[in-house]
């Protein structure tokens, strides 16, 4: 990754959300030498999302348990603790990609070709006696979401970064870096190092290209060689059954000591007998899954097609292909620019009152289940209709972007702000009890009215701002958006109530 890559990706990076604070504690206990698994649970449980998940997928044929697992205390018994984390890691990485905007990239493929790697990696896991199928299991699960943050680092190739998934392995990394001048295990390192995930992952999935990785532990090393296999048995279904890529799976699987006989076939059907049911229990959408004996007869059947028509039809699909790839680029690109506008204030760049409300209602669902605060700052520009009755409506233009400019300099990584009336603005401030957040206020009242504004023709303005917020703490269950907006936009009229040029801040009754 060269310099110029490297710093619009971390720039990128540092707006993608962050863990859950609960689940950024599971995986640290989890890590911990000696945790008891009481202990473990005890933290686990206080999670209802990651709950949840937990018992439905200790209960799915990813594990085939003999007995059921009910409790969370029964289920860190039974898979342990760093089967726990692992569980933990993929969870996170899950719910923070579901809350990234892709734009055209399909992340139902995405997840089913995630899936299949995971089930893969965790039966050649057992089949070869390593100590925890399901930390293949994790990696296979989470090994390409590299990939969803080169997606998000470049929206507008998105659909370069579709096409290349469906290479063979050994292809796709030399695309990637074509493409983006990077690889997705790099852009895995750079999640891992933002989102705090463990670095025995980073280095299993830095490495599960490699034919003979450079990695010093024993166990780690092991598991990114299955995850690597894995990748290349998967391969199989991504080609539709290619010549090429059966070929190069059964060299690998050949390579891999087993306890048991192994084949392709019989490894293949039983990824796709388990994986309908398991993705049912992650909430995963899937298509039809074909068996390995219809993938390579419909593979077949296809290439004789091909062959006897190939000379015929070769110019017109190549004609067609190149048609569709166009028109395909020209609705991606309408579609984004239909994305933005839908979400943007035009004259601020701010979000608009439709996605600031979409948005701030995620935050306030993500803040009753993790019990950390959120508060929200409405403030309006003092007097602004003398601003456009004496200088005019386009000085005040200028006024409400260059507000627009000052506040955002001075919000932290997370935070959001809207414009959504004429002169009224709303921040939504995650992670932050009413002390913070009200010196967050402060800060962008005092960049508002610091040094005056030039306006278009060059004359200087000089404004204020009136700010109110209020705070949904642990334990308002009831608060709704709604009712915090009241609180703040009341707050905020007791600051131009009281002279203007403040921050008030307001109980959510």
């Amino acid at each position: 990754m060269d310099d110029a890559t490297r710093e619009k990706v971390a720039a990128a990076i540092q707006t993608l959300p962050s863990p859950p604070a609960l689940m950024q504690r599971i995986i640290k206990v989890a890590r911990e030498p000696g945790v008891s698994l009481r202990r473990l649970g005890d933290i686990v449980v206080t999670e209802p999302a990651f709950t949840v998940e937990l018992l439905r997928l200790a209960n799915s044929p990813a594990y085939s348990l003999s007995q059921p697992v009910r409790t969370v205390q029964q289920a860190t018994v039974t898979l342990g603790v760093r089967a726990i984390r692992n569980h933990a890691v993929a969870h996170v990485v899950r719910v923070l990609t579901a809350k990234i905007d892709l734009g055209a990239f399909n992340t139902e493929v995405f997840w089913e070709n995630s899936l299949r790697r995971a089930l893969l990696a965790a039966e050649l896991a057992r089949i070869a006696g390593f100590e925890d199928p399901q930390e293949a299991f994790t990696l296979g699960l989470v090994q390409d979401v590299g990939y969803l943050a080169m997606a998000a680092v470049w929206p507008d190739r998105t659909e370069e970064l579709q096409a290349i998934q469906m290479l063979g392995a050994k292809r796709r990394l030399e695309r990637e870096f074509e493409v983006c001048s990077t690889t997705h295990t790099e852009m895995f390192g750079v999640l891992t190092e933002h989102w705090d995930l463990p670095i025995d992952l980073a280095e299993a999935v830095g490495a599960h290209h490699q034919a003979r990785p450079s990695i010093q532990d024993r166990r780690v090393r092991r598991v990114s060689l299955l995850a690597g296999a894995a990748d290349l048995v998967s391969d199989v279904f991504h080609s539709g059954g290619s010549e090429e890529s059966v070929r190069e799976a059964r060299g690998i699987l050949a390579q891999i000591p087993t306890r048991s006989d192994l084949t392709l076939e019989s490894l293949c059907n039983a990824t796709q007998d388990k994986l309908p049911e398991v993705a049912k229990e992650l909430r995963i959408r899937v298509g039809h899954q074909p068996r390995f004996e219809q993938l390579i007869s419909e593979a077949n059947r296809s290439l004789i097609e091909i062959t006897h028509e190939y000379e015929d039809l070769t110019q017109a699909l190549q004609k067609a292909l190149e048609e569709k790839a166009a028109l395909a680029r020209m609705l991606e690109r309408a579609n984004l620019e239909l994305q933005r506008l839908a979400a943007t204030d035009e004259l601020t760049g701010m979000a608009n009152r439709r996605r600031f409300l979409h948005v701030t209602d995620t935050i306030f669902q993500d803040a009753r289940q993790s019990g950390e605060p959120v508060s929200l700052v409405m403030f309006d520009v003092d007097h602004f209709k003398q601003v456009n009755d004496t200088y005019g409506h386009g000085a005040g233009d200028d006024v409400l972007r260059e507000i627009a400019r000052r506040v955002a300099g001075q919000l932290r990584t997370g935070d959001l702000v809207g414009r959504v009336g004429g002169e009224e603005f709303a921040l939504v401030l995650p992670n932050a009890a009413p002390r913070d957040a009200w010196a967050v206020a402060q800060r962008c009242r005092q960049a508002i009215g610091k040094d005056p504004i030039k306006c278009r023709d060059e004359r200087e303005i000089r404004v204020t701002a009136s700010f109110g917020g209020a705070s949904l703490e642990k334990g308002m269950r009831d608060a709704t958006v709604d009712s915090v907006m009241k609180a703040a936009d009341d707050a905020m009229y007791l600051s131009k109530s009281s002279g203007r040029n403040r921050v008030s801040w307001s109980k959510v009754s």
